[in-house]
């Protein structure tokens, strides 16, 4: 079974808080937010019905 969106959330702020906590720099920073818009709008669509 595929996380629940709230576990996505969680995940993804954790994620953005470790890059802000460990200094990383922004393109790395970048890749991290680009990861998590991803799976942000999977959850969306998966919410609306899609797969």
């Amino acid at each position: 079974m595929s996380e629940s969106k709230q576990e996505t959330k969680e995940r993804v702020r954790e994620a953005i808080r470790q890059a802000l906590v460990s200094g990383m720099d922004a393109d790395e920073i970048e890749a991290i937010l680009d990861d998590a818009r991803g799976d942000l709008d999977r959850v969306r669509k998966f919410d609306q019905g899609g797969a």
